[in-house]
């Protein structure tokens, strides 16, 4: 029979709605360097691979000056980060239904962000470890971020299941060996997240505990 011990979450797109706060920090850099706007769809899209990538993305490759935009972008981000960021609908309920399961965050936003974001919204006391960027030898979707979470709360990585909304985290999921779990309301699409190789797909993080428990007797 599996056995479960864990369950490590993504926090963008998984546990919040933060692509508001997201998007008006990128809009904060593009407007410093003299360049267009770019929706929240738009930045939606260019979020996951952390906030270099999401930032070359958005101001294009031909700019230089990357490491100052993250700069910028950070220095704005602190003060903003929880404006307009809300849990999804079902998130308390499920870290309350997973009880007796250990609890990790593993996210590549760095971690005195995520903490700020979770203590802001009430649900810090729920995990066992916060484990960001800045933390792992490699971001995700490399596994190194999944093992070294893993680590630090001492359970077996093939005995946690990883949740997330986007490739970076199903591919560091499977590479790492974790059972994969992807929620459909994120920046993934269906049928990437499938490809990817997610075992088991949410509609609402409210389902999870059902989906262990099914897991764990044998019957998905």
């Amino acid at each position: 029979m599996t056995k479960i011990k864990a369950v490590m979450f993504d926090l963008d797109g998984t546990l919040t709605d933060s692509f508001r706060d997201l998007a008006d920090g990128v809009n904060h850099v593009l407007v410093a360097r003299g360049k267009p706007k770019k929706s929240v769809e738009e930045v939606r899209r260019y979020v996951g691979h952390g906030l270099k990538a999401t930032l070359e993305q958005s101001l294009g490759e031909d700019d230089h000056g990357i490491n100052g935009a993250v700069e910028m972008f950070r220095r704005y981000y602190w003060d903003h980060c929880v404006d307009n960021t809300v849990l999804y609908p079902g998130v308390v309920g499920c870290l309350d239904e997973l009880d007796g399961y250990k609890k990790g965050l593993v996210t590549n936003k760095r971690r005195p962000y995520a903490e700020k974001i979770i203590d802001t919204l009430g649900i810090r006391e729920y995990f066992d470890g916060v484990f960001g960027g800045d933390d792992f030898p490699a971001l995700k979707p490399n596994p190194a971020a999944l093992l070294f979470a893993c680590e630090r709360i001492g359970v077996e990585v093939a005995e946690t299941v990883m949740v997330g909304d986007g490739l970076p985290d199903i591919d560091c999921a499977v590479a790492a060996g974790a059972i994969s779990c992807a929620v459909t309301y994120g920046i993934g699409t269906v049928k990437e997240l499938k490809s990817a190789g997610a075992k088991y797909l949410l509609d609402s993080l409210e389902e999870l505990p059902a989906v262990i428990e099914k897991i764990l007797k044998n019957q998905c």
